[in-house]
């Protein structure tokens, strides 16, 4: 079962926002047929992307984005390959400089819709009208001491932040991806609820 069939029939929402975005990706599914995975610029498309913790669920890892202009988990897109955990394996070690990190679960974590502005993309100067974006995360766990070094072609920085740093960020109201995307402030709170419930099972265990 691919992780888009497991978050279509399997999969519980945790909030209305979810429960809204699967259903939003229910009719992309629908509509997209096969070609679900393809990577079009003037195409919705499906990512994968990586929520990296550390073991004690104290701390999370993140890259400050060029295309975005703030800290958001690393991924990329599925360009074709229904392996999404795959994809957001290989995308977390070309961002990072190399970590190498297997998922929690085999199961998507969480699922978001976003609304990406239009941009003229640096990397391959193609431009990219406004369009959605159906990003499927998956949970990985990495050492406190990990090495990592920013692939300069994607982001800025990379760095730990506590979780309650993470579910508090603050968001500048004039950047084009927040403004697209208020969502966003629900979305960090939504990770960090997850991962407590998490932290709390797996301490019980």
């Amino acid at each position: 079962m691919t992780a888009v069939e497991f978050l279509l029939n399997k999969y519980r929402p945790f909030d209305d926002l979810e429960r809204k975005d699967i259903e939003r990706l229910r009719q992309f599914a629908a509509t997209a047929g096969d070609k679900i995975y393809d990577y079009k610029p003037d195409n919705p498309c499906i990512t994968a992307s990586s929520v990296v913790v550390n073991p004690s669920f104290t701390n999370i890892l993140l890259m400050h984005h060029r295309d975005h202009d703030f800290f958001k988990q690393f991924g990329g897109h599925a360009e074709g390959n229904r392996n999404l955990p795959t994809v957001a394996k290989k995308e977390l070690f070309q961002e990072s400089g190399g970590i190498r990190a297997e998922p929690v679960f085999p199961n998507p974590f969480d699922l978001i819709v976003w609304r990406m502005p239009a941009r003229l993309r640096r990397t391959d100067g193609l431009f990219y009208p406004e369009h959605d974006v159906y990003d499927i995360a998956f949970l990985f766990i990495v050492p406190d001491a990990v090495k990592f070094d920013v692939n300069r072609n994607e982001g800025f920085a990379i760095k730990w932040l506590s979780l309650t740093e993470f579910r508090d960020m603050k968001f500048n109201p004039d950047n084009p991806t927040f403004k697209n995307n208020p969502q966003n402030v629900q979305y960090n709170e939504r990770i960090y609820e997850k991962l407590m419930i998490l932290k709390k099972k797996l301490k019980n265990l």
